[in-house]
C-alpha cells in the first residue's frame, strides 16, 4: 500500500553508470542521455546507445559485455590502440531525481576486469563491445606459481630471500621444556 507521504515524495529514475580504468585515461558512462556529475567526475551520457548485459562465460561466475553503438571510425582507431586486459571496472546503480537529474543514490553493485575487446563496423558507424569479468573468477584460476625460490627468482629479478626455505622449513626445531633455564 502506497502512504500519502510516498506518492508526495519526489518521483526518482534508475541509471546504469559504467567506470572503465584505462591506461590512458578513466572512462565514465552513463544510461542517462544528457550525462551527470557524481562523484566529483563528469559521466558521459549515452541514453540508448548503449547497453550493459550480463553473460556467463563459465559454469559459475558470470561477466559482464558492455556494447556502444554509434561510434565513429575515429573513435574506433583511438579504442584498438586501447590495451583494456586486465583493467579495473566497476558498475554502479544510481537513483536520479527527477526535477534536476542529479543524484540521489549511487551504489557499486558490480566490480570486475576488462578482458578483451570485439569491433565491429559498418558504412557509417561502428559497434564496440567490451568484455568483463567479475573479480571473483580470479579466485578460482589455478595458480601457476609456487612458493619456491626458483619461482620467487624468475619474478622478480633474483631476489634470494627464499633460497634458504627449504633447509629451513626441513629442520627440526625443538622448543624447551620448562625444566630449561638459560645459564
Amino acid at each position: 500500500m502506497i502512504s500519502l507521504a510516498d506518492a508526495a515524495a519526489p518521483l526518482r529514475r534508475p541509471a546504469v553508470l559504467v567506470e572503465m580504468l584505462l591506461p590512458s585515461a578513466t572512462l565514465r558512462v552513463c544510461s542517462h542521455a544528457g550525462g551527470l556529475t557524481w562523484g566529483g567526475s563528469s559521466w558521459t551520457g549515452l541514453g540508448h546507445l548503449g547497453a550493459v548485459e550480463p553473460f556467463t562465460d563459465g559454469p559459475e561466475i558470470s561477466g559482464m559485455r558492455f556494447t556502444l553503438a554509434g561510434v565513429q571510425p575515429e573513435q574506433i582507431q583511438i579504442a584498438l590502440a586501447e590495451p583494456v586486459r586486465w583493467r579495473r571496472c566497476h558498475v554502479y546503480h544510481a537513483e536520479l531525481e527527477d526535477a534536476d537529474d542529479t543524484v540521489h543514490w549511487c551504489e557499486r553493485v558490480w566490480s570486475g576486469h576488462l578482458d578483451r575487446m570485439a569491433l565491429t563496423t559498418g558504412s557509417q558507424a561502428g559497434v564496440i563491445q567490451v568484455y568483463a569479468e567479475h573479480v571473483g573468477a580470479i579466485l578460482s584460476r589455478v595458480k601457476l606459481t609456487r612458493y619456491t625460490d626458483e619461482d620467487q627468482r624468475r619474478l622478480h629479478g633474483g631476489d634470494a630471500s627464499l633460497a634458504r626455505m627449504a633447509v629451513q622449513a626441513s629442520a627440526r626445531i625443538v622448543w624447551p621444556d620448562k625444566t630449561w633455564r638459560a645459564s
